[in-house]
């Protein structure tokens, strides 16, 4: 099973210094039109489900069973993995649930192939190591330089200012 979380949320003061504490700095927000990139996800990949997160204060707990199918496990652990604690409310989460391919394949066929159009903005912390800007201005050459943009991480406000 293959999770990835997204947020609908790109000024949340408390996701990029979340982020930022854990990366030192090197903080990377990859920006999406979400209908697009949904029906992307739905027409292309029929082992995937992509839904926001329901956020609880009374979280249940939950006993898994694994069978060799895995088909058992992916029935369980889709409610869990769409059920997280409120005080996460912030985060305006959606989430990509994949049923991974056996692991006798290639790493190379569990990867989604994304097509660069998706891509409508890449926002990088002011604050990120050079390695990583000229990592993403590198890419950005493939995608449009016009889609680059800098974060700017108030911690005094606890806002987020993107130029």
């Amino acid at each position: 099973v293959g999770i990835t979380s997204f947020s609908h949320d790109k000024f949340s003061f408390k996701l990029w210094n979340h982020k930022r504490n854990i990366s030192d700095n090197n903080v990377v927000c990859i920006g999406f039109d979400y209908n697009e990139f949904s029906n992307y996800i739905l027409r292309n990949y029929n082992d995937c489900i992509l839904m926001p997160v329901d956020y609880s204060s009374d979280l249940i707990k939950y006993k898994v069973t694994i069978d060799n199918t895995g088909i058992d496990m992916f029935e369980q652990l889709v409610p869990i993995s769409f059920t997280i604690n409120s005080k996460f409310y912030y985060e305006k989460e959606i989430r990509l649930f994949r049923l991974l391919p056996p692991k006798t394949q290639k790493k190379y066929d569990r990867i989604i192939k994304l097509n660069k159009s998706l891509i409508k903005e890449l926002i990088i912390s002011e604050k990120a190591s050079k390695d990583t800007i000229r990592d993403i201005e590198s890419y950005s050459k493939e995608i449009g330089e016009h889609k680059i943009q800098k974060a700017i991480i108030d911690t005094i406000r606890e806002t987020v200012i993107i130029l």
